[in-house]
């Protein structure tokens, strides 16, 4: 239940007062449903817009960690594999790939930090 305030009705002393008084509170009632109606509609992509503030950053923060975990290892397989030319030759691919990848996130994640600042 809505909590109301009390209202001084002791203006209305005749049925003229009391018929005013009774539109004055339809046309409220009107003004007030009109408005939760357009507030209604914006709800959708309100939600969508700070559903997408929460997890977005969570997935691409996530996405470099993994990256930046395949640059780590494509380079200790680098390292460690100096004398196949195979092996060190997919180190280096990798190592490569997961740097491009790394710099991608991290950029979508620059883009994105700074877009949802403006919002």
């Amino acid at each position: 239940m809505v909590a109301t305030k009390k209202t001084d009705l002791t203006h209305i002393v005749s049925m003229q007062h009391l018929n005013a008084e009774i539109a004055k509170v339809k046309a409220r009632n009107i003004m007030q449903e009109e408005l939760l109606r357009s507030r209604m509609k914006q709800l959708p992509k309100e939600a969508l817009k700070y559903g997408a503030l929460a997890i977005v950053p969570g997935i691409l923060a996530t996405r470099i960690t993994r990256k930046g975990f395949g640059v780590a290892s494509g380079v200790l397989g680098w390292l460690f594999n100096r004398k196949n030319k195979e092996k060190k030759s997919a180190a280096k691919e990798q190592v490569i790939k997961s740097a491009k990848q790394v710099g991608l996130f991290t950029g979508l994640s620059f883009l994105f930090n700074k877009l949802s600042k403006k919002i």
